[in-house]
Order: C-alpha cells, then sequence, then structure tokens
C-alpha cells in the first residue's frame, strides 16, 4: 500500500465519522424545561393567574397543550396552551378551589420531536398548611437521540469506505 492510497483512506475514514456524528449535533435541540412557574411541588395560597414552562430552546407553535387535573381527578378548565419566544403558558381558573393539582404539558421542540412531562403544586389558600393529596407521578420525557444507529451507521459508513478505498487501490496496481 503507497502513502497516497493510505491517505484516501484515511480521509475517506474521517469524512465518513463526521458525516455519521452530524445526526448528534441537531438531536441536542430538543426543548428543555429551564423553570415553571408555578415551581413543581409548590404550595399556593392563591390560584395562579396561569401557568407558565420555560424552555431552553424556542418551542414550534405547533401541537403543544397544557391539561390540569385535581387530586379526585377532575379536569380543570385552563386556557389554551400559548407560545411566546421561550414560554408556553395556560390561564389558570381563578375559580380553582384549595387542593392538589396535575399540570401536564406537551410541546413540539424546534427540532420536531415532541417533549412532555407535568408537575404538581397545591393551592392552600391557608398560607400551605392543607393536607398533601397523592397525585400519580409523570416522568419527565428528555428524549434523547439513540446512539445504536449512529454506531451502526459508523461501522457501515468505515467498512464501505475501506472497501471502495481497497477496490481503487487493487484498480490502480
Amino acid at each position: 500500500m503507497t502513502l497516497r492510497t493510505f491517505r484516501r483512506i484515511l480521509v475517506s475514514a474521517i469524512a465518513v465519522i463526521l458525516a455519521a456524528l452530524l445526526p448528534i449535533t441537531a438531536a441536542g435541540a430538543h426543548d428543555r424545561l429551564e423553570s415553571t412557574i408555578p415551581a413543581d411541588g409548590a404550595v399556593l395560597t392563591e390560584p395562579p393567574a396561569a401557568v407558565v414552562f420555560s424552555f431552553a430552546a424556542p418551542p414550534l407553535d405547533i401541537g403543544g397543550f397544557i391539561s390540569a387535573r385535581s387530586a379526585s381527578g377532575e379536569a380543570v378548565g385552563v386556557g389554551p396552551a400559548a407560545v411566546d419566544g421561550l414560554t408556553v403558558s395556560a390561564t389558570w381558573p381563578s375559580s380553582a378551589r384549595s387542593g392538589t393539582y396535575l399540570v401536564s404539558w406537551r410541546v413540539v421542540s424546534g427540532d420536531g420531536h415532541p417533549v412532555s412531562g407535568a408537575i404538581t403544586f397545591r393551592i392552600s389558600g391557608q398560607g400551605g398548611s392543607a393536607p398533601a393529596a397523592t397525585l400519580p407521578t409523570v416522568a419527565q420525557d428528555e428524549s434523547s437521540f439513540p446512539l445504536g444507529p449512529v454506531a451502526a451507521l459508523m461501522a457501515i459508513g468505515l467498512v464501505g469506505a475501506g472497501l471502495v478505498s481497497l477496490m481503487m487501490w487493487r484498480r490502480r496496481s
């Protein structure tokens, strides 16, 4: 194998590896929940005016929703989800009674993938002395790009680049 052929193989392999790694950077664009108003687990003395979810990157203004349920499972009539820059919000009914609430959310991240989760908070009406109700927990959807397919594509690309380089080398020999 000549030095020139070795360089071609090396350059081909590096190009394939870089091409395979490009999707990983795009996958990091999923919106991540930064903060909420009210905060998860907060105890409030009066109903909030709205529930607000702040994200690390602006979500798309399509397919997002915010819904709420009381500890008894009764739906709470929150307003429609409104996207404004990094935040998604919905108005909260001022008539909401004391109790514990589960607020679920879903947005479409900038790269088109849905991201979802939930928070709970309690309206005590008495400065935080109301007993806490037990609500089901909802796991935050921290979607991540599966690395298995990337590794497989990298291996296929390296083998392919090696075969192409080998064929080119044999043709010139």
